[in-house]
């Protein structure tokens, strides 16, 4: 049995579709056709379909499901009209999840997706805030700001293709308005443009009936006049776009993709020309990168989108494969899908006597829900069914007005145990917030905002040569300089221990040094900011502890390293998590955790830096 998660990109000519393991290597990708009659009717069918096929092929299970959509799409899956397939508002996701019966399913723009993954691995790598540009059928946009994806109230966030740019332009576009810069830069927009007044003496005249954009680009690179007219105009139109959408989000860098950036580094030359022509002074001379992934940074997005982690699972089938306990409740659809609520609930109990949390919010939190389930409650404890976990599960509305109404109903009913579990995209500054205002909520039910890693959906990482090792196995240090003193690199092979205060077990420092240094826990230890050099702390001889952070993953390329299970992995956390500080701990203003050199580590960076700035003199 080979298990697998799905990365879906749907366009609006072709569905790429790719398998992933549970350790994100790419098993297999394909394309479908993308069937646009009947509005649309056929496009989720036939993905539903191939992907069943495949699963059915490799006799394995569709862990969870991320898809890419050529339209606004909001966090939870809703698409609002979809101009190219003919869709209107409707939701993608309970529409999938519904036809596969996968209960991890996230949905999202296709855009974004594709930023994310050119950030991850492609054209946008080694930048936190980029602009993604994809030329197909339409015009599509995705922003990433400091890691953040900028979707908007109504998913809409990035919409670039529908910047105005023509006033002039007499038809409408799919949007609704004219004059986007879809109906210029778009792969259709460039073949109407080269047909509008068509040189006869051109090249491209002789494919009028079967012109593409390719053909246009193509013709431009060979020197055909007219050819080079229009991709100039496709250039001024989108460069003139990108340079408003500098002015709101300053992006470090612009990643061109899609069907039409196929044409390589024309595309780049023309719009980089308008971009500087129309952007203040500030903003000129960005990064223009080609996307690299091709069709493939929808389907890695996509799977980097459905991938998380947690303590505990709603998802029955990540709890079998992985050994993680299963939590959570039964879905609304259950209840609406009974007669009335009372009798939804006394089903489910009878199914789970012994793990009965109701969901009490489908349609009236205390005049109903709560009231339904303490009449449950009260018959199952008549029964003699021993209540061992019970309770309820608010997953919108006051939280906090909400759940202390709700302990009090239930505490006078006599049920002082059942416990209160709420959901409805907590993160970290709302349950701080409804803490503060004391809620009685026992248990946690975050899902959106950690799955979809919300505040860090790509991670900013790079990078750098250290050391170079000679003939004789000895490393020779190197250095990268940086006007931000911050990206300096430390140079040599290096390792990092982690010093704890020895009486609470607490975090004082890590410390950088070179792999081959040995540290006496018997004798003082000077540790010393490497930014800021006359801040330094001593620390006296027994009273810290050192442990070696780092530990052999692979060697000769061999892998050495054997990962703990999921639970495993959990606690290894939690106990890490315990040796923080509560100070470091803050939501607001956290104290500062210092990572320190040591003294031959820095001897030799400053040596080095020295030695660049007097080669730079000469």
């Amino acid at each position: 049995m080979s298990n697998f998660y799905a990365g879906v990109d749907v366009g609006a000519t072709t569905v790429k579709i790719g398998t992933f393991s549970d350790k994100g290597e790419l098993i297999e990708k394909w394309e479908i056709p993308t069937r646009k009659e009947e509005q649309g009717a056929h496009i989720l069918q036939d993905i539903v379909d191939s992907l069943e096929a495949k699963r059915e092929k490799c006799q394995g299970n569709i862990l969870g499901i991320g898809m890419g959509i050529p339209g606004p799409v909001t966090d939870d899956g809703v698409v609002h009209r979809c101009t190219n397939f003919g869709w209107g508002v409707f939701s993608v996701k309970e529409k999938v999840i519904e036809m596969t019966g996968v209960g991890r399913v996230r949905i999202s723009n296709d855009a974004n997706i594709a930023a994310l993954g050119e950030m991850w691995k492609g054209g946008g790598r080694g930048h936190d805030s980029i602009v993604m540009v994809t030329l197909g059928t339409g015009v599509g946009g995705g922003i990433i700001q400091k890691g953040r994806v900028l979707m908007g109230s109504s998913g809409a966030g990035g919409e670039i293709g529908h910047i105005k740019v023509e006033f002039d332009h007499p038809a409408p576009c799919g949007c609704g308005n004219s004059g986007c810069v879809e109906q210029y830069a778009s792969a259709t927009g460039v073949v109407r443009m080269a047909k509008e007044s068509m040189e006869p003496d051109s090249v491209l005249a002789q494919k009028a009936e079967t012109l593409t954009a390719k053909d246009v680009f193509d013709a431009a690179k060979a020197g055909d006049t007219y050819g080079c007219k229009v991709v100039d105009r496709f250039g001024r139109y989108l460069g003139i776009a990108l340079s408003n959408v500098a002015q709101v989000v300053d992006p470090e860098a612009f990643v061109i993709g899609g069907g039409v950036s196929a044409a390589g580094q024309i595309i780049l030359d023309s719009v980089e020309k308008y971009y500087n022509e129309y952007s203040m002074f500030a903003l000129k001379n960005k990064e223009f990168h080609l996307a690299e992934l091709g069709n493939d940074a929808g389907i890695y997005g996509a799977r980097a989108a459905v991938i998380g982690g947690c303590a505990g699972t709603s998802n029955v089938l990540t709890g079998q494969m992985f050994n993680v306990p299963v939590l959570g409740t039964h879905a609304h659809s259950w209840i609406m899908s009974f007669p009335d609520e009372y009798t939804a609930f006394k089903t489910y109990a009878r199914m789970y006597p012994n793990s009965c949390t109701l969901l009490v919010d489908t349609y009236d939190v205390l005049k109903s829900g709560v009231p339904n389930a303490i009449r449950v409650f009260e018959e199952m404890r008549e029964e003699g069914v021993k209540l061992t976990h019970y309770g309820i599960r608010i997953d919108s509305g006051d939280l906090a007005y909400l759940t202390k109404r709700a302990r009090q109903m239930l505490d006078e009913a006599g049920f002082p145990d059942a416990f209160i579990s709420a959901s409805s995209d907590l993160d970290e500054y709302l349950i701080t917030s409804l803490k503060s205002q004391g809620c009685c909520i026992d248990s946690w039910g975050v899902g959106t905002n950690m799955i979809t890693s919300k505040d860090c959906p790509a991670f900013g990482g790079v990078y750098k040569l250290a050391a170079v090792q000679d003939e004789r196995g000895n490393f020779i240090p190197k250095i990268k300089l940086s006007e931000n003193i911050e990206k300096i690199t430390n140079p040599g092979n290096k390792t990092v221990f982690r010093i704890y205060e020895k009486v609470e077990h607490k975090i004082k420092a890590d410390l950088i040094c070179l792999a081959d240094e040995v540290f006496d826990e018997s004798s003082d230890l000077t540790i010393f900011d490497p930014l800021e050099t006359w801040k330094r702390t001593k620390l006296k001889a027994g009273t810290y502890e050192l442990r070696e952070l780092l530990v052999p993953v692979f060697r000769k390329g061999e892998c050495v390293y054997t990962s703990p299970s999921v639970m495993e992995l959990r606690d290894i956390c939690s106990k890490e998590l315990d040796t923080l500080w509560e100070e470091h701990r803050r939501l607001i203003n956290p104290s500062q955790m210092y990572v320190d050199l040591s003294d031959k580590l820095y001897d030799i960076k400053k040596n080095l830096l020295h030695q660049m700035s007097m080669e730079d003199e000469k």
